[in-house]
């Protein structure tokens, strides 16, 4: 089982660990005396169970605990600790145990053994959670299983999906219409509303308890409940602006690959064109950081797997052919790295009628002179 431990006490931390990969249950992967740097892992990551001391420095161990629930309801945490007060506390939480220092292994199996058995019921009920992926073609998932949603007519998927992109506010009947419906009379446009929330609502009514279209009076809202989002969890993480290390490097990985394609992808919806070009731009971040931080490390196959991506996935971002060339020239490929530079050009040129951005042409010329 994967976890991670918590404890202001170097000794503490290792003599839990030493104690865990003793029964031969755990993968440990972190030890933190930090409680503020393992909230910010722990957020990202997909581990198990928390091993979590209560008395710290800083931040307590049940406000620590009270703050990651309400991001990941379905962590597991057991409390440690040299006391016994916090324990009621502790359970109120839905902590699975609550053991005392020194952690022995024979309490320690009768955890082990309550773990598992969270661990199963909580992937019974997390299989019921709905997902929707609006990256690259929207799809809607309970479970694993994908719901096939028919949509009567395109008008009542553009709705949906506008409601969805709108999810966080009451969206007006008056600017409904003036997007779906700008060339009708308002009489004729009304009905067509009416109409196609109809349809909207009953190829989502399977999805009733999880997905609701509500009337508030002037307007419309999506209420979602048990739904995850891979765009929110997207934005969760960049929103964190995690410092890139060698613990939270999977987590970039992760949210990277939840960027399939662009946001609702082959549809041509006006009001889609801020919302691509900002998660766009987000994503190319992302992997512009991770590039440098894999060249850093000297990690030069995954630098060049990402600045391929970028370049094969957007053409015309001038970003992926400068990545391409730094992280060429730092290995010492240097056919390569004026190959992109040519083809950056050529495509700068073609396609947009520039010429490559002062930035990489200062940069290129000064290479050419090593």
């Amino acid at each position: 089982m994967k976890s991670i431990l918590i404890d202001d006490e170097p000794l503490a931390l290792d003599y839990l660990e030493h104690q865990l990969l003793q029964t031969e249950e755990y993968e440990v992967l972190g030890k933190f005396s930090d409680p503020y740097q393992a909230q910010d892992v722990i957020r990202g990551s997909d581990i198990d169970v928390l091993f979590l001391d209560i008395e710290m420095r800083g931040l307590n161990g049940i406000e620590l605990a009270e703050r990651l629930l309400e991001h990941t309801p379905h962590l597991q945490i057991v409390f440690v600790s040299a006391y016994n007060e916090y324990a009621v506390k502790a359970f109120e939480l839905n902590a699975v145990d609550y053991l005392l220092k020194p952690v022995k292994l024979e309490r320690l199996a009768k955890t082990t053994n309550r773990i598992k058995k969270q661990l199963i019921e909580s992937k019974e009920q997390k299989n019921e959670q709905i997902s929707i992926k609006l990256f690259y073609e929207p799809k809607v998932y309970k479970g694993d299983t994908e719901i096939p949603l028919k949509w009567r007519t395109s008008k009542a998927q553009q709705l949906f999906y506008y409601l969805i992109h709108c999810r966080n506010r009451t969206v007006g009947k008056s600017e409904l219409i003036e997007i779906f419906w700008p060339d009708f009379e308002m009489e004729k446009a009304t009905t067509q509303l009416y109409t196609t929330i109809y349809q909207v609502r009953k190829t989502l009514k399977s999805l009733s308890d999880y997905i609701k279209v509500l009337n508030l009076g002037d307007g419309y809202s999506v209420k979602l409940h048990d739904v995850q989002m891979d765009v929110d969890v997207f934005d969760h993480f960049i929103e964190k602006n995690h410092t890139i290390d060698e613990q939270t490097i999977d987590q970039y990985e992760r949210v990277a690959k939840l960027f399939k394609g662009d946001y609702l992808q082959g549809f041509d919806y006006i009001w889609l064109n801020y919302e691509q070009m900002r998660l766009r731009f987000l994503w190319v971040n992302i992997k512009i950081k991770m590039i440098h931080w894999y060249r850093e490390n000297g990690t030069y196959d995954k630098a060049m797997e990402h600045a391929l991506d970028i370049y094969q996935r957007f053409p015309l971002e001038e970003e992926g052919y400068f990545e391409l060339m730094k992280t060429c020239a730092t290995t010492g490929y240097s056919a390569s790295v004026i190959k992109y530079y040519e083809k950056l050009e050529y495509m700068s040129e073609q396609e947009l009628g520039v010429e490559p951005s002062d930035k990489i042409k200062s940069w290129y010329k000064s290479w050419l002179k090593k």
